[in-house]
């Protein structure tokens, strides 16, 4: 059996633009990782009012560490906390 973790609906635009940026962001390459980062918050946003208060609570918790983490360029943090954390809140949303 293939581990297709994190990868398992690429049709889905916020996975997929999770995907990238995960990609991007431990391949060094910082500009995409950003952008793609950027693209995946514009795709959250109308989703947002479709979420319960508590998946509401534990995303914006990870969004608060992952811009932390953007801010410091920790590069590996903001891809661990999109991969581990931010994905599969949107999964289980």
């Amino acid at each position: 059996m293939v581990n297709d973790y994190p990868k398992r609906n690429s049709s889905d635009p916020v996975e997929e633009l999770i995907n990238k940026a995960v990609s991007a962001a431990r391949t060094g390459d910082y500009s995409s990782a950003s952008r793609h980062l950027n693209l995946l918050l514009q795709e959250l946003e109308p989703n947002l009012s479709r979420m319960s208060p508590g998946t509401l609570h534990d995303i914006g918790y990870s969004m608060e560490t992952l811009f932390a983490m953007q801010k410091m360029k920790n590069w590996v943090a903001l891809a661990d906390i999109l991969e581990f954390e931010i994905l599969p809140i949107w999964r289980n949303r």
